[in-house]
């Protein structure tokens, strides 16, 4: 097992939200759009004020030189205007830089 950090930003609501999660160390060798669409179906409501219902993946990067996913999309809610997202995935390193 690996710990991850996701990064979302969200431009229309709350700025920006962070989450810290564990997976298998092989995570970031899948497809990034599976990447995306498992850590959302499992974080809950990203600490949003809308109960997240489902998303549109419209974009998401594979990065395998510096090991990061990024990905542009929308969550959507049965009692809200849909969120536009941007993301960021990246393993977590408990490495110090000099």
């Amino acid at each position: 097992m690996a710990n991850y950090r996701a990064v979302f930003i969200f431009p229309a609501m709350i700025g920006e939200g962070r989450f810290e999660f564990e997976a298998p160390a092989e995570l970031l060798d899948d497809a990034p759009f599976r990447i995306v669409d498992t850590f959302l179906r499992n974080v809950g409501n990203l600490g949003l004020n809308v109960a997240v219902q489902d998303h549109d993946i419209q974009a998401a990067f594979n990065d395998r030189t510096f090991r990061i996913i990024t990905a542009l999309g929308v969550l959507r809610s049965h009692n809200g205007p849909p969120v536009p997202f941007s993301a960021s995935i990246y393993e977590v390193t408990n490495a110090v830089s000099p």
